[in-house]
């Protein structure tokens, strides 16, 4: 009996060893930086409007592996100047370990990422993948002396404006820094989440996301990115005065607690989204790409 010899194509030579070895380096920079990692991953835990970082790394691969047919002709020209940016890197993340600074962590970690792209492939392959990578930022939980100033006072510009209007279609309201009373003697806390910040930073990701893979010009792009704020505050508004004039006419328990209150945050973000969509739609007819 004859045995049938199956062909086999042998792979270009020496990519497997250079893959073996930047899959190997790769490892360990995230074995290194695990740390920040658990550290991101905790904050992300604790806060509702963060907890979008998990999904970063997820769209970052996702935008790697999308763009892969592009970088076929990019040449691999290793570089020691990456080398000095991997170390910048390891001096952040030192300093973030020792005065427990979660952002700093994570900032170096994007870095170090992008220093051994550098380091290993050359310029070129990190402009290549400057997108992914630098969506990366997006996983990095912003400080927290950043965040909660910009949060109170965005409370109270929520907690005027919805006063103003409610005012003037006869509701009777008054307001208290972010508490507003009703008629009624009932009183309402105007939270974090009515803010707006909470959804621009939760919606921002996804609007680059977007940006990137259906604008092709760079200023509709920026446009649709930065519509984020307006969206978020007109959104977080309208869901405040429809709380108020449930609050009024059933209630405050009956419209802050419950299915209700459930209902109209959800409500809330994806009339958010349904915007972008519409906004991204009106950007790509008025800034058609170029033939």
């Amino acid at each position: 009996m004859n045995e049938q010899v199956l062909p086999t194509t042998p792979g270009p030579p020496g990519d497997r060893p250079a893959l073996t070895r930047e899959t190997v380096l790769f490892a360990a920079l995230l074995l290194v930086f695990a740390p920040a990692i658990a550290a991101m991953a905790q904050v992300w835990n604790r806060f509702d409007y963060l907890s979008h970082g998990y999904l970063v790394p997820l769209v970052s691969l996702w935008a790697f592996l999308r763009e892969r047919p592009l970088r076929r002709d990019v040449p691999v020209a290793p570089d020691l100047r990456g080398a000095l940016l991997v170390g910048v890197a390891l001096l952040v993340y030192l300093g973030g370990l020792a005065g427990k600074v979660v952002s700093l962590q994570g900032i170096a970690f994007v870095t170090a990422v992008a220093g051994l792209t550098w380091l290993l492939r050359g310029p070129a392959w990190l402009r290549a993948v400057a997108f992914p990578a630098s969506y990366l930022v997006f996983m990095v939980p912003p400080p927290s002396s950043w965040i909660t100033p910009l949060i109170v006072e965005l409370q109270v510009y929520v907690s005027s404006a919805a006063v103003f209007l409610l005012t003037g279609i006869g509701v009777e309201i008054a307001r208290d820094g972010n508490i507003l009373s009703l008629a009624s003697g009932e009183s309402m806390f105007v939270a974090e989440a009515c803010s707006g910040v909470t959804s621009v930073i939760t919606l921002t990701p996804l609007a680059v996301v977007m940006a990137a893979y259906s604008l092709r010009r760079a200023l509709p792009r920026v446009v649709l990115v930065i519509g984020v704020i307006p969206l978020a505050m007109t959104g977080n508004l309208t869901r405040v005065l429809a709380t108020v004039i449930l609050a009024d006419r059933y209630g405050v328990p009956w419209a802050t607690e419950g299915p209700v209150h459930d209902l109209l945050g959800i409500s809330t973000y994806v009339v958010a989204c349904l915007g972008m969509l519409g906004l991204a739609a009106l950007l790509r007819r008025a800034s058609p790409a170029r033939s």
